[in-house]
Order: C-alpha cells, then structure tokens, then sequence
C-alpha cells in the first residue's frame, strides 16, 4: 500500500506553517554546535596558541534552519567557531 492510499479519498489534514522572519542575527552553522550533557548547547573557540586546546562557550540558540542555527546569547560577531566534521 503506498503511503497516500493511508488518507483515503475523504481525508482531511491540518497543516501549521511557521514563518521565521530575522535581521541582524548572529548564525552558525549547526555543524558548529555541541550538546552539553547538562543540556543546551555550546560552540568551542579556537585556541590562540597553535596546538593548544580551543575553549566551550555556552550559547543559547533560537531558530534553526537550512543547516544554520540563531545564536541569541553573547557571542562575539566575527568570532571563529570550529565545525565538526
């Protein structure tokens, strides 16, 4: 049975739309985040030293969309994040 045969001829559905409209908002790309075990979420700094570890900052994070995440918390505009691979 395909999957549109589960509505039947009758079937009715509700559909919500939610519409995220920004400007001047800080993103990253979710690739950027790391869930905390406490919860939340933190992006790590890169060190300033070569070879020395960068550093957790936690955020707090709004809309999530296309791959990119709204960072609503105090973190620096231009600041350098690592991204997993």
């Amino acid at each position: 049975m395909a999957d549109t045969d589960l509505l039947g001829d009758a079937s009715t559905a509700t559909v919500h739309v939610t519409e995220v409209v920004a400007s001047d908002v800080l993103i990253v790309g979710v690739g950027a985040l790391l869930a905390l075990s406490e919860g939340g979420y933190a992006v790590e700094v890169p060190a300033v030293v070569a070879g020395g570890a960068g550093t957790l900052h936690r955020v707090e994070v709004g809309a999530i969309l296309d791959g990119r995440a709204e960072i609503t918390t105090d973190l620096a505009e231009g600041a350098e994040v690592v991204i997993a691979r």
